[in-house]
């Protein structure tokens, strides 16, 4: 028998009772619904509310955190560090970019500024109570708004005092949450704005990789890039522009200029950089990290790929979660190493389809970055002698316009410059802090440069870790999964171009990215031993990223991590063991490396 309706009675508390055999209830059943709906509520009563809040805060409170935006604002405007102390005004908390926020703000007197301010808020406020309420339902109901806005009374009244930014924070995010289906990224980048005021809604990172929104998550690197090109000095993409300038104006390329670091590039690594010299300097470092962003985004939607983690968002996690130290180093630097990884992955993809343009990108990239001279090891094994000669190629090209452009004596005293700003500075700095390579791990904890033993000490360590990772490349080959075998001796040499190098930086370890992701789809491994081991690897290496930062240790403590290669032995131990949970996993998942799509 059909189940009777409810009469709509406004007003009234109602009790429906009857059978509902058509949803599979006994006939029995009794149904009680309660109707709260009273009369709908008029659309002004939030807004009036929170307007005579913010009036009674503007009029008679001081609104000292809005005073620290302020001042911080015109400290930004002004090129002065916005953390400076301040007769009168509260420290400034937020992150630099932050103080960038309210500098439009700080260009008008405080009492306007401040009314300008409150103003946004309640605007914010209003549209985020009117969302709030619909999402409950009660937005037609007195009783219910009444409730709920009477118990938020002393964080709204305090909200208005104080001069706080969490009304129009929440406001942000809830234009990035209605946004995430319409405009993904639009929805990154106003969650990475809120995130640069309130560190925790990074929690939100949770609910992104739950939904798999990895273009929402793409605009949030997007953001952080732009973090980074706002408030870091980008010493290492000055030396970059410098280079492409002195090169276009046919000048030696490793003359000192004040300010600027050395270029420790080949010669002809010069003329990468001379279009972007073209530009003026904030033009080109922004179309140079537009670049690193778009290169990260392609090199990590590989990755995830080629370890068959792409579905498993706790997997995501963990791999970025452990990446994120060596993301944000290098988006401050402006450094290269995330347009050289993607060139490398695209000389590894066309290795087969186009081998003379694989040599060619592989060749681009050892220009800049010598130590990819190892993969040559892969191609000689593979025996592909177009890559070779692609690679041929390509460095005749860069001698022949590099000539074209100095003459051969003047190509020759360019090539004699660079060996000698090598052995100049490198011996230097095999030790120093930043440097987390193989050779840094031997001076800290076996022998000095000085000592006669460091180099034999050096590559014996490289030769034994270069070893171990060849041994589930051997299984795999040995087994005829060639394609997996060619998939694991790139990512594993991709780690090794970094930790074989003489000054292997912080930053140079974002290639080891891949063995993180290797290393995450071993955490949910059947193995129980190399779920465990992979599960404490990453924890390990977050806590560097997280505890162990310049933010929580300060500067003379985060030397001391740094000389205690904490990111060199993190990502070391990390590496073995994904390689070592592949090589001894005795059912041989396939969740381990598969060929990914258009690989």
């Amino acid at each position: 028998m059909p189940r009777a309706r409810t009469r709509q009675n406004r007003g009234a508390l109602l009790v429906a009772i009857g059978p509902a055999a058509d949803r599979g209830e006994p006939a029995v059943a009794v149904r009680l619904r309660l109707d709260l709906r009273l009369r709908p509520a008029p659309a002004w009563l939030a807004a009036a509310l929170v307007a005579a809040l913010a009036l009674h805060g503007l009029a008679v409170k001081a609104g000292a955190d809005f005073r620290a935006f302020h001042a911080a604002g015109g400290q930004w405007i002004r090129g002065v560090d916005v953390y400076a102390a301040l007769p009168g005004v509260m420290p400034f908390k937020y992150a630099p970019a932050a103080a960038a926020v309210f500098a439009p703000l700080a260009l008008l007197p405080m009492p306007i500024a401040r009314a300008l301010w409150t103003l946004m808020s309640v605007l914010s406020l209003v549209k985020f109570l009117a969302w709030t309420s619909a999402a409950a339902q009660v937005q037609r109901s007195w009783l219910a708004q009444i409730a709920a806005l009477g118990a938020s009374l002393p964080l709204l009244g305090h909200l208005f005092a104080l001069g706080q930014s969490d009304a129009v924070l929440a406001w942000l995010m809830l234009q990035a949450f209605r946004l995430r289906d319409g405009r993904p990224w639009l929805s990154g980048l106003l969650w990475a704005t809120a995130c640069l005021l309130k560190p925790p809604y990074l929690l939100f990172a949770l609910l992104v990789a739950a939904g798999r929104r990895w273009r929402i998550a793409a605009g949030f690197g997007a953001a952080l890039a732009l973090h980074g090109l706002a408030v870091k000095a980008g010493a290492d993409f000055r030396a970059f522009h410098a280079a492409g300038g002195q090169w276009i104006r046919g000048v030696d390329v490793y003359a000192a200029l004040p300010g600027v670091m050395p270029f420790k590039y080949a010669p002809a690594a010069a003329a990468v950089f001379a279009p972007l010299a073209l530009l003026p300097m904030p033009i080109a470092r922004a179309l140079w990290t537009l670049m690193s962003v778009l290169s990260l985004v392609k090199f990590l939607a590989w990755t995830s790929a080629a370890a068959q983690v792409q579905r498993s968002w706790l997997a995501q996690i963990a791999a970025l979660g452990a990446s994120l130290p060596l993301l944000g180093h290098l988006f401050a630097l402006g450094q290269s190493d995330a347009v050289l990884a993607w060139l490398m992955l695209q000389a590894f993809r066309l290795r087969d389809g186009r081998p003379w343009l694989s040599g060619l990108l592989w060749a681009t990239a050892c220009l800049l970055k010598p130590p990819y001279l190892l993969f040559a090891l892969l191609v000689a094994a593979g025996r592909r002698w177009r890559i070779a000669a692609g690679f041929g190629v390509g460095l005749a090209l860069a001698s022949a316009l590099e000539v074209a452009r100095f003459g051969l004596a003047g190509s020759a005293a360019q090539l004699h410059a660079w060996r000698e700003l090598l052995e100049k500075t490198t011996p230097p700095l095999l030790c120093e802090p930043g440097n987390q390579g193989l050779a840094a791990i031997v001076c800290s904890y076996l022998v000095p440069p000085a000592s006669p033993a460091f180099w034999p000490s050096v590559f014996a360590l490289g030769a034994l870790v270069a070893l171990g990772l060849a041994v589930p490349i051997l299984r795999e080959a040995a087994a005829g999964e060639r394609r997996r075998a060619e998939q694991l001796a790139f990512v594993f040499a991709l780690y090794l171009t970094a930790a074989l190098s003489p000054l292997g930086w912080h930053t140079t370890h974002l290639v080891a990215i891949p063995c993180l992701y290797l290393l995450a789809a071993q955490a949910w491994s059947s193995c129980a031993a190399a779920r465990l081991s992979a599960r404490g690897a990453l924890a390990s290496l977050m806590a560097v990223g997280l505890l162990l930062s310049y933010d929580v240790l300060g500067r003379e403590g985060f030397e001391a991590a740094l000389r205690a290669r904490d990111v060199g032995l993190a990502t070391l131990a990390a590496v073995g063991i994904a390689a070592a949970a592949i090589a001894l996993d005795p059912l041989r998942d396939r969740n381990v490396v598969r060929k990914p799509t258009g690989a």
